[in-house]
C-alpha cells in the first residue's frame, strides 16, 4: 500500500509540474499568445520549435492557432481585386503591344522602301547634275563663240538719209 501511495504521490507531483509549465494544456490561466508561440506558453523560444517538430513528425498535440487580424479577409479580397485588375490591364497592354508591333513592322517596311527610293532618286539626281554641268559648259562655249563672232563682224555702214 505504501508503494501505491508513493506512486500516486509521484504522479501528482509530475502533473503539478506539467500544469505549471503549460497552463493552457490543463485549463490554467490563459496567457497572451503571439504568432510563433506554437506551444502557447506566452514566449517564443526553442521549446516552440521542438513542440512544432514533435507535432509535425510524431503526431503530438496541435500547435496554437495563428492569430490573424479580423480585417485580413477584407485586405485579401481587396488585394485579389487589385491583382485581377492588374492582370486585366496587363492583358490589354499585351494586346495593344502586339498591334503596335504589327504597325511598327509595316512602318519599317515602308521606311526601307522609302530609303530605296531615295537612293534611286539620289543616283538619278547625280546623273542629272552631271548632264546639267555638261550643258552649262556647252552653253559657256557657245556664248564665247558668239562673242568672238560678233567681234569679227564688220561694222555696218550707216544708212543714207532719205532725201539726200
Amino acid at each position: 500500500m505504501v508503494r501505491l501511495f508513493t506512486a500516486v504521490l509521484g504522479l501528482s507531483l509530475c502533473l503539478l509540474m506539467v500544469s505549471s509549465i503549460s497552463p493552457v494544456a490543463f485549463g490554467g490561466a490563459v496567457v497572451e499568445v503571439v504568432n510563433g508561440d506554437t506551444n502557447g506558453d506566452g514566449e517564443r523560444d526553442i521549446s516552440d520549435a521542438t513542440y512544432y517538430l514533435r507535432w509535425l513528425f510524431r503526431g503530438g498535440p496541435d500547435p496554437v492557432a495563428i492569430i490573424c487580424p479580423e480585417d485580413l479577409g477584407a485586405m485579401v479580397t481587396e488585394l485579389e481585386g487589385a491583382l485581377a485588375a492588374a492582370n486585366d490591364a496587363l492583358a490589354a497592354a499585351s494586346s495593344e503591344n502586339e498591334i503596335l508591333a504589327g504597325q511598327a513592322a509595316g512602318l519599317e517596311a515602308e521606311l526601307v522602301a522609302a530609303n530605296d527610293s531615295l537612293v534611286v532618286a539620289t543616283t538619278s539626281n547625280s546623273a542629272k547634275d552631271e548632264e546639267i554641268a555638261a550643258l552649262q559648259a556647252e552653253l559657256a562655249a557657245a556664248n564665247a563663240s558668239l562673242v568672238e563672232c560678233e567681234a569679227s563682224l564688220p561694222e555696218p555702214e550707216p544708212e543714207p538719209e532719205p532725201g539726200n
